[in-house]
């Protein structure tokens, strides 16, 4: 059994409304999408997880099962700074194919996600996918605390041959609608993903045919406009 761990690092950030921008603080490595920097700015944060040490072998990952550690909670405030109307937005994603930050940041917001009839990432190279919503609770005595209200998991998780898995958080942010306050703060706490399985050699056809097909869907990224 083979196990390869992905972090997706805490998140502190603060909306900036004088440069439309969110600071962070220097222990972070998440960065805002582009585009026009109106609220809410999406953060994202990408890695990669290296196979490289059984595409030499010519071998092929198979994914067998993904863990998820994830301690503490997810805090927006000043709630006033929110409009007590804070929604977040999580989307997470490991795939065999190089994933385009903008394409499916705004895919976000016109609920187009890979994987779907919708978007240009075939579900095959979705090994895994999971998109969470919260919502501002106003019961608990914990100040900004945002209670889960989705959680659903999709992807294939077939069998990969390529030399790196791509991984992806997006963290999409809004208040209802209505603008926010200057220092209005996003505090999430970090996420493990264990992903569990075994490399072996496969005939030298399905392997072949594994390789054409990323190298075609990466074709197809490169031709969007």
């Amino acid at each position: 059994m083979n196990s390869m761990e992905l972090i997706f690092p805490r998140l502190k950030a603060e909306w900036d409304g004088i440069n439309l921008v969110w600071d962070q603080a220097s222990t972070n490595d998440y960065e805002q999408t582009s585009g026009i920097l109106t609220f809410p700015g999406r953060l994202y944060y990408q890695t990669t997880l290296d196979l490289s040490a059984f595409f030499v072998q010519d071998k092929t990952f198979f994914p067998l099962d993904v863990r998820i550690q994830e301690p503490g909670v997810l805090q927006c405030t000043p709630v006033a700074d929110w409009v007590n109307a804070a929604q977040i937005e999580v989307l997470d994603l490991i795939s065999s194919v190089p994933l385009d930050v903008d394409t499916i940041s705004l895919g976000m917001s016109t609920r187009d996600y890979p994987g779907f009839a919708e978007s240009d990432i075939d579900n095959q190279f979705i090994l895994y996918g999971r998109y969470q919503a919260f919502s501002q609770t106003t019961t608990s005595s914990f100040t900004g605390l945002m209670q889960l209200v989705k959680s659903s998991t999709f992807g294939a998780g077939l069998p990969t041959a390529t030399d790196k898995l791509y991984c992806l958080r997006i963290v999409r942010s809004s208040a209802g609608g209505a603008p926010v306050g200057t220092g209005a703060k996003i505090d999430m706490g970090p996420t493990r993903y264990m992903v569990m399985g075994e490399a072996d050699v496969e005939s030298e056809l399905a392997r072949i045919y594994r390789l054409r097909q990323s190298f075609e869907q990466r074709q197809r990224d490169q031709e969007l406009p």
